[in-house]
């Protein structure tokens, strides 16, 4: 959640903490100006390397894909050459 001090450093670190562990988040934002919110999500998203999803309201969804996850779901898939040759 984002109050009325609006977007600092402190809270910018704890959203990528929050996005490096779960990739997709939703910010809630207490703010009624919706280009404030906007520009806040546009800051988020180039700080943190993450892509926009939504904005609703005064919720602004980010996604990030976390490296080390998708290298670990690519292990453990079965290789589907190894297969083919069985």
């Amino acid at each position: 959640m984002i109050g009325e001090a609006g977007l600092s450093a402190t809270v910018i670190k704890e959203i990528g903490v929050a996005i490096t562990r779960h990739e997709l988040i939703k910010i809630k934002v207490m703010n009624d100006g919706r280009n404030l919110r906007e520009a806040m999500m546009q800051e988020m998203c180039t700080v943190l390397n993450a892509a926009p999803v939504q904005h609703i309201g005064k919720t602004l969804a980010i996604y990030r894909p976390n490296a080390e996850k998708a290298e670990a779901v690519k292990k453990a898939l079965p290789n589907k050459r190894a297969a083919q040759n069985r």
